[in-house]
């Protein structure tokens, strides 16, 4: 039962984050990649140019290449007010220019000014030769304004399912194992077995804005449960509440950021026993880049205790403390194309030396946006991902190994369809292959699990 909590959670966090992973596309798009020089001189530098380029603009003011370099040197040394009259003024020049309306827009943006900058936006967007990325660009910019005016906003999802997996309790491939340099011949029971789960889940996110501009209070909470038809002994519940604030950090002067901190608690049962209660803090960074990609970067600590029951009498040997970090890469390759990437590491220590150890982990991934093929209004998306993880042991388990303590290489391919049924119902399909590769024999094995389902959003 030793691979009973890695596996759960696992599990639970492929099913939970199936839905929300269509959305990744909503990256928030506050970049100033779009502005002539942004971020290539030191300050002191910029602002001797500036005052340059003030002179030069008093003796040829309608020198649009002119204004677009004063402005840009104008917002890169903090004086976003100088740089908009700039620009505005530049419209008596050259009325109706795409380029200095969406700068505008821009930079309206980054002063909380929605209002005006949407209406910059939409007169870009009615130009009939904008160019796809810059129509892109505003796309993103004019999500990010309406999900900044609707104030405080709550979402719920609930979904039922059925998975069937080719080794559903994760028992090892062969049966004949080595332990302490002899081999043994398992028990037919002890491997790996086929079944079928019906399974439910649950999401439910809270965002409340706060007095500060864009800061709010997030609280959100987390359910699964799963019933299997032969293997007993799996039948699970979950549930997860995260709740804390999330600021944003233009208060403080940076610019395309936010700081979530957030307390964590968990807790889950296994065949009808109390298996594990966690606690912890954590905190998330989360950075636009440009208005294309989302840089998330994730620390957290918690302490876990687990309970012994009849069939687990020794889980509390896994009783300690977590430590993780991490770090997520969002990109927008088209309207229709995201990408992802994620780098994670875990410190756990147990109060058993050989069941602690160090995590390294890479996974990363594809979302893909097709037209319904049915006619209707929403489309459907495409998932694809792929991760490996690294486990090492601090110290040999004496029951299997004298000296060599635990290394294991996992590793899955998974793909997936969502389909958006109605205004509010998504049907979600996926196929998972898992691998397990370890020096200890009994955590040898793999997987392949089919999984289908149906939610509601409310």
């Amino acid at each position: 039962m030793l691979r009973v909590h890695a596996r759960l959670w696992v599990g639970v966090a492929l099913t939970l984050a199936l839905v929300p992973a269509a959305h990744a596309q909503n990256v928030d798009a506050t970049s100033r990649q779009n502005v002539v020089g942004s971020g290539t001189a030191d300050r002191a530098g910029a602002e001797a140019r500036r005052q340059q380029l003030f002179q030069r603009m008093l003796a040829d003011p309608s020198n649009l290449d002119l204004a677009f370099e004063y402005a840009a040197l104008s917002e890169q040394v903090g004086d976003l007010e100088a740089a908009i009259s700039t620009l505005e003024r530049m419209l008596v020049f050259a009325p109706g220019l795409p380029r200095l309306q969406f700068e505008l827009g821009v930079l309206y943006y980054r002063l909380g000014s929605w209002s005006t900058a949407k209406s910059y936006f939409t007169t870009v967007m009615e130009q009939p030769l904008v160019p796809d990325d810059v129509r892109n660009q505003i796309g993103a910019y004019m999500g990010q304004i309406a999900s900044r005016e609707a104030g405080s906003q709550s979402f719920g999802e609930v979904g039922i399912g059925l998975r069937y997996q080719t080794n559903a309790n994760a028992g090892p491939d062969s049966p004949f194992i080595d332990i302490g340099g002899l081999e043994f011949e398992l028990d037919p029971g002890a491997l790996g077995v086929a079944d079928t789960n019906g399974y439910v889940t649950a999401r439910f996110r809270n965002s409340i804005d706060l007095a500060g501009q864009g800061d709010r209070f997030d609280i959100d909470v987390a359910a699964y449960g799963a019933i299997y038809r032969e293997e007993d002994q799996l039948n699970t519940g979950v549930i997860d509440l995260s709740f804390g604030p999330n600021y944003n950090l233009a208060a403080i002067g940076i610019d395309n950021a936010r700081l979530a901190l957030h307390g964590d608690f968990s807790a889950a049962i296994l065949s009808g026993d109390p298996y594990i209660a966690s606690a912890g803090v954590g905190a998330d960074l989360i950075t636009t880049l440009d208005a294309r990609t989302r840089l998330t970067l994730s620390a957290e600590a918690r302490h876990e205790e687990f309970y012994d029951s009849d069939l687990r009498p020794t889980s509390s040997d896994r009783s300690g403390q977590r430590y993780g970090a991490g770090a997520r890469i969002d990109y927008i390759l088209t309207p229709d194309v995201a990408l992802f990437t994620l780098l994670e590491t875990t410190r756990t220590i147990a109060a058993v030396d050989y069941l602690s150890g160090w995590k390294v982990g890479a996974s990363g991934g594809v979302i893909i946006s097709i037209g319904s093929p049915t006619g209707g209004n929403e489309d459907w998306a495409l998932t694809g991902s792929a991760g490996l993880e690294r486990d090492v042991a601090d110290a040999n388990d004496p029951v299997i190994s004298p000296t060599d303590a635990e290394v294991k290489n996992t590793g899955y391919l998974s793909a997936g369809l969502i389909v958006p049924v109605g205004d509010s119902f998504t049907l979600n399909s996926s196929v998972t292959y898992s691998i397990s590769d370890s020096n200890y024999d009994l955590s040898n094995y793999d997987n392949t699990a089919v999984s289908v389902g149906v939610s509601k959003r409310f």
